[in-house]
């Protein structure tokens, strides 16, 4: 799946899954390119397993503080070939500073 040259805005993100009949949830092959995320981030979902996924030439915004789940990378635990490459990451003093985050365990 291919994500290039969109705006994601007003604090929306993208939360990245594939569901499985059988319970699991395994996504493969993403790219994310040249996109821009106004307040907002990608996360991914606990439990769930990541292959050859790239994102690169990405703008991440953050203007405000917010809980965890603000954060502008979240839960990718179980990767495998996962790159970020050549995003920028911005923000004011005041928000949110953590740009990768594993949600903790409850």
């Amino acid at each position: 799946m291919k994500v290039i040259r969109n705006k994601f805005a007003d604090g929306s993100g993208v939360t990245l899954y594939t569901a499985n009949p059988y319970g699991s949830m395994h996504m493969y092959n993403l790219y994310v390119e040249g996109n821009y995320f106004e307040g907002g981030g990608v996360g991914g979902v606990d439990n769930a397993y990541y292959t050859n996924c790239t994102f690169i030439n990405n703008v991440f915004s953050r203007s405000v503080n917010g809980p965890w789940y603000l954060s502008f990378i979240s839960n990718f635990v179980n990767c495998t070939n996962v790159v970020f490459d050549h995003n920028l990451f911005y923000g004011s003093p005041t928000a949110v500073k953590t740009i990768f985050l594993v949600k903790p365990k409850t």
